[in-house]
């Protein structure tokens, strides 16, 4: 491709607070050489989101320092990453008709660029597509813990595909994604804003808008994964409160898309049963607790039967990405205890805080429209939300501190 003839990718990679998290510098050498590498056809845009720990003045002196083939842009307050993404598509030439999202403890192998063109050629030539999900992999596998959450990447996509004659996905990871210029300025526009879950809409309003999503899982990026269970809690509540933001904004998507599911469409099945999952955890939750620990096994034991074999299932789907070794084969019978003590901890303190924060919203409204009974109606939520809602926090604890051992 010709520098100054053919439409080019930008490579958006927000930044904030790293210099407290990851080696800085490392990273701006690591884009640095993407950026001279490949920059016949690539613009890496490394964009800090107002950091407050010094990542801000250490990307600016490294730029005065070595004057990198990457661009550096800097926003004046912080705009949640989602922010900072607009911002940075906005700001790239008029001759950048792709953008590649991609997060800053991400890496892309020198294999996957042998696919790139390939992968632009792709999305271009296909008026209907707006954007591919890459293959995002876990880079630090040496560990049981970094293992366990690739093969679950991996199990995710084998689900995700099902849909993928459909053109449509969950989400198109802000880990890895490729999307048109002119589909994201689109779309922007309608984003809240938030941090919580931003890939996620971004993905759906895609979808609502009539584009087209699939994968291109030839193009693997490899990604920094959570190195131990707080810090991988924390992630995961994330995900599942942006899962739940992105339900309750894009409900009317998410209504339609989940009754299709009776006239057997595969996005539709799949949509349904994320959400139902969402919806009985609380009940679930409930009865285990209520039943007693004689009682309690059997549930376990029924989910833990269920659960593997839905995800031996999804091993068959994406046996051409699993290298079916010892480690493999070892790892499988843990899948369901791993998710035990993430997944479902995890989107237990989702739902609380996702219940907390519809009802201050909620109050405020009222506050703002019917101050006289605010009083009354805040007093009778405390009481209830005082007898429910610990509950749910009391089983998510117990069950991820009796598994905390095996994954530390």
């Amino acid at each position: 491709m010709g520098f100054w003839n053919m439409k080019r990718t930008a490579v958006v990679v927000p930044e904030y607070n790293e210099k407290s998290r990851s080696n800085l510098e490392g990273r701006l050498d690591y884009f640095a050489w993407l950026a001279d590498t490949y920059k016949d056809f690539l613009d890496v845009i490394i964009i800090d989101d107002a950091s407050t720990d010094g990542s801000k003045e250490e990307l600016s002196d490294y730029v005065e320092r070595n004057t990198p083939a990457f661009k550096a842009v800097f926003m004046s307050k912080n705009g949640n990453k989602i922010g900072a993404i607009e911002k940075a598509v906005d700001t790239a030439p008029d001759y950048i008709d792709t953008v590649l999202l991609t997060d800053f403890d991400s890496s892309i192998p020198e294999e996957s660029m042998a696919h790139f063109d390939d992968m632009v050629d792709s999305l271009n030539s296909d008026s209907g597509l707006g954007g591919f999900a890459l293959r995002v992999d876990g880079e630090n596998t040496d560990t049981l813990l970094g293992y366990i959450q690739n093969l679950e990447y991996t199990l995710g996509r084998a689900f995700d595909g099902i849909a993928r004659k459909e053109r449509k996905t969950r989400c198109i990871a802000g880990a890895g994604g490729i999307w048109k210029r002119d589909v994201l300025e689109e779309i922007f526009p309608e984003h809240s804003g938030r941090h919580n879950g931003d890939d996620m809409e971004l993905t759906t309003m895609a979808m609502r808008h009539g584009y087209g999503l699939t994968n291109f899982s030839q193009f693997v990026i490899n990604t920094k994964t959570p190195e131990d269970i707080m810090t991988l809690h924390k992630q995961r509540v994330r995900w599942e409160l942006g899962a739940l933001e992105t339900y309750t904004k894009e409900r009317g998507f998410f209504a339609k898309t989940a009754l299709s599911a009776l006239k057997l469409k595969r996005f539709g099945i799949l949509t349904a049963i994320q959400m139902g999952v969402f919806a009985a955890l609380p009940i679930t939750e409930y009865t285990g607790v209520s039943s007693g620990i004689d009682k309690s096994w059997k549930y376990f034991a029924l989910y833990y039967g269920t659960d593997l074999a839905f995800l031996s299932a999804m091993a068959v789907m994406a046996r051409k990405e699993i290298k079916k070794d010892a480690q493999f084969f070892a790892t499988m019978p843990l899948m369901p205890l791993y998710r035990a003590a993430t997944i479902y901890p995890s989107r237990s303190r989702a739902i609380y805080n996702h219940t907390k924060n519809s009802i201050n919203d909620a109050l405020l409204y009222a506050y703002v429209n019917q101050p006289d009974i605010v009083g009354g109606v805040t007093k009778t939520v405390k009481n209830i939300a005082g007898h429910v809602l610990p509950v749910s926090k009391k089983a998510a604890t117990a069950l991820a501190n009796s598994l905390y051992m095996t994954f530390r």
